[in-house]
């Protein structure tokens, strides 16, 4: 198939998947397979696997079986173990006691901030949906104490939340992408570049919250038994009696500790490529072999998982550990369905040929470099729903065109995660779970959480996106 037949079919499939999803509601997992066996059929693959006088040529079930399985070996255990991390903090009050934390830090006048900053940190491990479910009484607990308005602190929780669901591991979409785009080993760097990301779009939207809450009222912003004249009450208790688990909440290093645990450990990696010289080697090849070991990102989230469990422990949630490992793994189950198969999807673009096809046509794709794998995501997101099956199949479309689009370089595949991530942020609305749970916990209007959700995930998609271009100028 000639490469303009290829990209015609290719749009057409990407016209399928999100009328699949969006309108058909079939599941993203069977869509994303499907398109798989159809874009392996018309791209000619043999129907079996075949002996050619070069080697063997894999059939079209044998591609698919190798990017399902390839993609489920290397992040499988990563997304479980992140997953029960996050179920982990949401049983034992900890994701509560983070946002106190943060509060304090902030300062009692800046529950905006507070919010967002909260957000940000909770999404690291808790998925953005069950994570505003579960920051929202706190939320409603700083409108009340602090008297500001409800519509910003919406704003900033959920953006916060979205903000490093989208571009930041140990988050499972950043994660997942990453493996596509085979820099699974840069998650420390890319964690930090994905920090420096987040600054921009996350002033950008505070900012716009900010503006929108002088706007806009919800019922929430009604007068109650509150002063302006004494922000210090917003410190003070944030989640309430009311909200069982803030009284029961661990202390906050623990509460920290299975968050920042596997991070700190993933960096180590960063430090023993540094340290990879012959002579460091040569005098300590055992100490070297053995935080290498550790700094892997299967490893480092284990060890999270036991700080995670001890911190259960220590809330007297042993009864419930089992239930919640059970929980944890239904939730990790979908993800690492869509996953494999968006990898599924990658290979058999991979072994299309479509590859060489573009080599060809460099030239029309290298002037696009970090924007194609952004508009493709945000096409994508936009027009089915869901962030991670946007990162995940983006990243699983791009990543035999890579040297294409002039971005072969380790770094650059990292900035390439982060673009796919700012795409994948652009935008939500009504076709997205998220888009309801913010607007039916914030008592906004559809036409209130358009003016301020769908608005702030186009702003920091767009300030997400300059940051990355910006990096890249500065690293690549």
């Amino acid at each position: 198939m000639s490469l303009a037949g290829f990209a015609l079919v290719f749009m057409a499939g990407l016209g399928f998947l999100v009328l699949a999803i969006g309108k058909g509601k079939i599941h993203p997992f069977l869509a994303l397979l499907a398109l798989s066996l159809c874009l392996a059929l018309l791209a000619g693959l043999p129907l079996l696997d075949t002996a050619t006088g070069s080697g063997p040529l894999p059939g079209v079930l044998s591609v698919i079986r190798e990017g399902f399985a390839g993609t489920l070996r290397d992040i499988g255990l990563v997304i479980i173990f992140g997953t029960l991390i996050g179920a982990i903090l949401e049983l034992s009050g900890a994701a509560l006691r983070i946002a106190e934390v943060v509060l304090k830090l902030v300062g009692p006048a800046h529950p905006e901030l507070a919010a967002l900053l909260t957000g940000w940190i909770v999404s690291l491990a808790v998925f953005c949906d069950s994570a505003f479910v579960l920051l929202n009484p706190v939320r409603k607990a700083m409108v009340r104490r602090s008297g500001h308005s409800s519509v910003a602190l919406t704003t900033c929780l959920s953006s916060g939340l979205f903000t490093s669901h989208n571009l930041i591991p140990p988050a499972a979409g950043p994660i997942a992408a990453a493996a596509a785009l085979g820099v699974s080993g840069q998650l420390p760097l890319i964690f930090l570049l994905g920090v420096l990301v987040s600054i921009p779009a996350l002033s950008t939207v505070y900012f716009f919250s900010l503006h929108q809450g002088k706007k806009m009222n919800v019922a929430e912003d009604e007068p109650q038994h509150h002063s302006r004249d004494n922000p210090e009450m917003a410190a003070d208790g944030v989640a309430e009696r009311g909200h069982e688990e803030a009284s029961e909440a661990p202390s906050a290093l623990l509460s920290f500790i299975p968050l920042f645990l596997p991070l700190l450990l993933m960096s180590l990696g960063a430090f023993v490529r540094l340290a990879e010289a012959p002579d460091a080697i040569d005098k300590h090849p055992l100490i070297l072999e053995f935080l290498s070991f550790l700094s892997q990102p299967e490893l480092a989230l284990a060890l999270g998982l036991i700080a995670a469990f001890v911190l259960a422990l220590s809330c007297g949630r042993r009864r419930e550990l089992g239930e919640l490992t059970e929980k944890g793994l239904r939730t990790a189950g979908p993800i690492l369905c869509i996953t494999a198969a968006g990898g599924a999807l990658g290979h058999v673009i991979v072994a299309s040929g479509v590859a060489e096809r573009l080599a060809q046509s460099a030239q029309t794709f290298s002037g696009l470099g970090l924007c194609f794998p952004f508009l493709l995501a945000a096409l994508l997101k936009t027009a089915q729903g869901s962030s991670t099956v946007a990162l995940v199949t983006t990243a699983g479309m791009v990543q035999a065109i890579l040297p294409t689009l002039g971005l072969d370089s380790p770094i650059l595949r990292c900035l390439t995660v982060l673009a796919i991530g700012a795409g994948a942020m652009t935008v939500t609305h009504a076709n997205d779970s998220y888009f309801w749970v913010i607007a039916r916990l914030g008592g906004l209007s559809t036409e209130q959480a358009a003016r301020t959700v769908t608005l702030a995930s186009l702003l920091e998609g767009l300030a997400a996106l300059a940051a990355v271009l910006l990096l890249s100028l500065a690293l690549a």
